[in-house]
């Protein structure tokens, strides 16, 4: 049986991200907002001309979506990403001493202003409409805010 996207409990925001990797070094970051009936609340979608590696476009990923979440006045967020390896990081906290560890603080600081936060590992196909955004942005439009659902997801 293959996963599906869950809705979050009542109160709180769920915002799936995802991040897209290129050869060049470019990336991009997508993120999505969704009620506890699964009504798409915001997205984002943002470009990176340069970052270092797969891992960084993923933690940029949850920053981004984070912020979003923040800007539509979210209280409680639970926050997925489909990168196992960064919420490992996440609950290693400060014992860890990877590269992306400043990207790791910054959201520890965003989420503070929160009454809830919640940090978790969600499949690629519970991850889908994060991964479309991530894949929509280019160089030609480096970033892109909705409060509707766009036409591509």
């Amino acid at each position: 049986m293959q996963p599906k996207w869950k809705p979050p409990e009542e109160e709180w925001i769920k915002c799936n991200s995802d991040g897209a990797f290129y050869p060049d070094g470019s990336g991009a970051t997508g993120a999505v907002l969704r009620d506890h009936h699964g009504c798409f609340k915001g997205g984002s979608e943002r470009w990176y001309t340069a970052c270092m590696d797969a891992l960084t476009i993923e933690v940029l990923a949850c920053r981004d979506g984070l912020i979003l979440a923040k800007k539509n006045g979210a209280t409680s967020v639970l926050l997925e990403t489909d990168c196992r390896e960064l919420v490992r990081l996440w609950e290693l906290k400060d014992v860890q001493r990877s590269s992306i560890t400043v990207i790791l603080r910054e959201i520890q600081e965003l989420c503070n202003s929160l009454v809830r936060f919640s940090f978790c590992y969600a499949s690629r196909e519970c991850n889908l409409v994060a991964h479309e955004l991530a894949k929509h942005v280019s160089s030609a439009c480096v970033m892109d805010e909705w409060h509707q659902a766009p036409s591509c997801v």
